[in-house]
C-alpha cells in the first residue's frame, strides 16, 4: 500500500501555466521601468531647460542716454532698462584698529585727499 501511495503522490503535479501567460509579470515591470524614465526626462527636461538657457543665452542690455525733459514734457514717462557701474571705485582701510566714534561723510560724497572720513575713539 505504501508504494502505491509513493507513486500517486509522485504523479501529482500542479500545472503552473493554465493562469497566467508566461512573461505577464515582466510586461509590468518593463511599463513601470518606462514610466519611471519618462518621468525622470520629463523632470530634467522642467528643471534643467530654464538653467541652461540662463547660462547659454545672456540678456543684453541696450545702452540708452538721458536726456533733459522740460516740463511741458513731465507727463511722458521714461522707461529704462540696464545696470548702473561707477567710473571710480575706492576702498578705504584704517592704519589702526578702533572704534568709531564719529562718521564726518555718508555714502556717496566726494571727497578730496586729505578730508576726514571718520574719528576713531582715543580708548
Amino acid at each position: 500500500m505504501s508504494d502505491q501511495l509513493s507513486t500517486n503522490l509522485a504523479a501529482l503535479k500542479i500545472d503552473r501555466s493554465v493562469g497566467r501567460p508566461p512573461g505577464s509579470g515582466r510586461l509590468w515591470k518593463n511599463l513601470l521601468l518606462i514610466a519611471i524614465v519618462a518621468g525622470g526626462r520629463g523632470a530634467a527636461y522642467a528643471y534643467g531647460k530654464p538653467m541652461l538657457e540662463a547660462m547659454v543665452f545672456k540678456a543684453e542690455v541696450e545702452l540708452t542716454e538721458i536726456a533733459l525733459v522740460s516740463p511741458s514734457q513731465a507727463s511722458i514717462e521714461l522707461t529704462s532698462t540696464g545696470y548702473l557701474v561707477p567710473q571710480t571705485v575706492s576702498k578705504v582701510a584704517a592704519k589702526v584698529g578702533g572704534r568709531v566714534a564719529k562718521i564726518h561723510v555718508r555714502q556717496g560724497t566726494d571727497v578730496k585727499a586729505g578730508d576726514l572720513l571718520i574719528e576713531i575713539d582715543p580708548g
